[in-house]
Formats: C-alpha cells, structure tokens, sequence
C-alpha cells in the first residue's frame, strides 16, 4: 500500500503539472519517442499565466529529478518550482522546492509531439517500499493553444 502511494503522489504531480505545460523539455518529434531516465535527465515543464497582482505576464517553469544521493531502492522525487516575468526574465517571488515522493526505484518518460495533436507525456513510475513494488504508467496530454 505504500509503494502505490508514493507512485501515485508522483504520478499526481507530474500530471497536474503537464496539463498546465506549453513547453515540455526534453521532447521528441521522432517515431519511436525516447524514453529518458528521471536519474540522469530532469523533466521541465514551463507554461505562462497572468498574474493580476501587478497585471503582468509571469512563467512558471517546473523541474521534476530524483535525488540519487540516497540508497538506489529510496530515491526521491524532488519538484523545484521557479517564477520568473515573461518580459525581463526577473525572478518573481514563489516557486521553491519540494519533495514529492520517496521510495522511487525507477521513473522513466517520453514526451512526443505529435503533429497537430500536441504533446503527448508518458511516464512509468515504480516505487519499492520494504520488498514491495508497485509500477504505474501516467499517459498526459497537455493543454493546446
């Protein structure tokens, strides 16, 4: 029960913020997608919004990584959030960092563009918690303009 929990608080995260993106890093236009390893490739996801405090366009770029510091079985999942103004580039305040899961063993994903469709992510998530694993695949398609 405690795998699948963790699985599905990742899996919950990354797709909140996918269906928000406009831009996801790295991506794929080729036929079969690559598939990155979250261990050793970060997924970043940037969409801009309006923010009526000071009537201003601001982006909000999202990075998902595992932090591979720890034990291979407990790798965690760490969301860092940054706030910037889509003019001047200037940080903006907001945003930080935050751990959204451990006992992540293994996250994979492709993000695809497909012509005339969008993007296309797909993540495969798995979580071992005391000899038990559990494994999910999210499949998101973000919001198009």
């Amino acid at each position: 029960m405690l795998a699948m929990r963790q699985v599905q608080f990742a899996g919950h995260w990354i797709d909140r913020d996918a269906l928000m993106a406009q831009v996801i890093t790295p991506s794929d236009n080729v036929s079969p997608p690559s598939s990155y390893n979250l261990s050793t490739r970060s997924l970043i996801m940037s969409h801009a919004e309006w923010n009526p405090s000071d009537n201003t366009t601001i982006v909000k770029t999202v990075t998902y990584r595992l932090d591979t510091t720890t034990d291979p079985t407990n790798y965690k999942l760490i969301r860092t959030e940054a706030v910037t103004d889509e003019k001047t580039g200037a940080p903006k305040s907001g945003g930080g960092m935050y751990q959204v899961a451990d006992s992540i063993t293994s996250l994979t994903y492709t993000a695809l563009k497909v012509i005339g469709s969008g993007m296309i992510l797909t993540d495969n998530i798995t979580a071992l918690v005391w000899g038990s694993s559990e494994t999910r695949t999210y499949t998101t398609r973000p919001r198009s303009f």
